[in-house]
């Protein structure tokens, strides 16, 4: 079963795509290209 902490990165993602591109460009010090265009993936399970 998933937790709660589980569902709110889900949803803290969802709010700001870009927020995991921020955080590896400001850990990383390398420059990542802005996101265009999200989709979201859905199996067929």
């Amino acid at each position: 079963m998933v937790g709660s902490s589980h569902e709110a990165l889900h949803r803290i993602f969802q709010k700001d795509p870009a927020l995991l591109t921020r955080a590896l460009q400001s850990v990383l010090q390398v420059p990542f290209p802005e996101p265009r265009e999200i989709a979201a993936l859905c199996g067929g399970i």
